[in-house]
C-alpha cells in the first residue's frame, strides 16, 4: 500500500467524506491538452486518428489522479481552491496506480520500440497515460484508470464514482488554513470509527511549503471567507 492525497475544493470533499466515494475524471476534462496523446508524431492523420482514439477512449474510461504529498503550495494553489479546499489522504494498491513520468520533450514512436504508427497498441497506450510535460513535475502524480459503470445524473450531468474500499482507504484528512466549511469536531464526527486523522494546514516559516498547523484553536471559523 502506497499513501496518496487527492486535493479537493471545501464542499466536494465534504460530500466525497460524507458519501465515502470519489468523482472519477473523464479524460477529455483533464487540464493537460497533451493527456494521452503526448507522443510526436509526423504525420497529420496519425495525430487525428489518434486524437479520436482518446474521444474514444473518454466514452469508455476515467481516471483519479493523486499527488505523493500535500506540502506544495502549487498543488493548493490548483485544485485545493487557494487554500479553501483539503487533501484526502488515501492508502491505495501500487497495483492499481500508475507512476507519471515527466519528460522536457514528448516521446517519438521508436522511443517506444515503434517504427510506424500502426503498431501502437493498448500496451503503448498505458505508457503515453504515464507521460507528461516536466511542467506538470511538481505534482508528483499517480494515477488509476477505471471504467465508467453506473452514471449518475447531478444537475443534469452525468458523473461516475468511485466507492472507498480496500484499495481506496481514506486515513487523513488535510484541511487548508482557509478551510471554512466544517469546525474540527464536525470533521471529526464525520470520520468517527473510520480511522482517520484530521489536520489542519499552514504555511512552512522557513520554507515554501505547506505543513501542519498543531494548534487547532487556529481551525478557521466556518462560514467565514477572507481572500
Amino acid at each position: 500500500m502506497r499513501r496518496l492525497y487527492h486535493f479537493l475544493k471545501g464542499p466536494y470533499a465534504v460530500a466525497a467524506i460524507e458519501k465515502r466515494r470519489l468523482r472519477i475524471s473523464r479524460i477529455e476534462d483533464l487540464n493537460d491538452a497533451f493527456e494521452f496523446i503526448g507522443i510526436a508524431l509526423d504525420e497529420k492523420r496519425d495525430r487525428i486518428h489518434l486524437s479520436s482514439y482518446r474521444r474514444r477512449l473518454d466514452m469508455e474510461q476515467g481516471i483519479i489522479c493523486m499527488s505523493e504529498t500535500w506540502s506544495k503550495p502549487q498543488m493548493w494553489g490548483h485544485y485545493g481552491d487557494s487554500f479553501r479546499g483539503m487533501a484526502l489522504g488515501f492508502d491505495v494498491s501500487e497495483e492499481d496506480f500508475i507512476k507519471v513520468r515527466y519528460r522536457k520533450t514528448k516521446p517519438r514512436l521508436a522511443d517506444l520500440g515503434l517504427t510506424s504508427y500502426a503498431q501502437i497498441g493498448p500496451e503503448h497506450l498505458t505508457k503515453l497515460m504515464r507521460i507528461k510535460s516536466d511542467g506538470w513535475a511538481y505534482e508528483e502524480e499517480w494515477r488509476w484508470q477505471l471504467p465508467l459503470a453506473n452514471p449518475q445524473i447531478i444537475h443534469g450531468q452525468t458523473h461516475y464514482f468511485q466507492p472507498f474500499g480496500p484499495n481506496l482507504r481514506l486515513r487523513e484528512v488535510v484541511a487548508g488554513p482557509k478551510f471554512r466549511e466544517r469546525s474540527y469536531e464536525q470533521m471529526q464526527e464525520m470520520v468517527k470509527g473510520m480511522g482517520v486523522e484530521v489536520l489542519l494546514a499552514r504555511g512552512d516559516f522557513a520554507k515554501f511549503e505547506i505543513t501542519r498547523q498543531r494548534q487547532l484553536s487556529l481551525w478557521p471559523p466556518v462560514g467565514q471567507q477572507t481572500s
